[in-house]
């Protein structure tokens, strides 16, 4: 849950420093970061989803 948590933060950053105006280099960091973020984020609800499955 707390790891949930914190891929939401590192996405939410992710968002706010690509919609603000910096270097292109930092743009390209943030969707990388976005993307890696994203994934993981749906692999953990996945994995959630499957033990709460098992557990049923």
């Amino acid at each position: 849950m707390i790891s949930q948590f914190i891929l939401v933060a590192f996405l939410a950053l992710a968002i706010y420093t690509f919609f603000t105006k910096e270097a292109s280099a930092a743009k390209i960091l943030a969707v990388l970061s976005f993307a890696g973020s994203g994934v993981l984020l749906i692999i953990s609800l996945i994995g959630s989803y499957r033990m709460r499955r098992d557990k049923a």
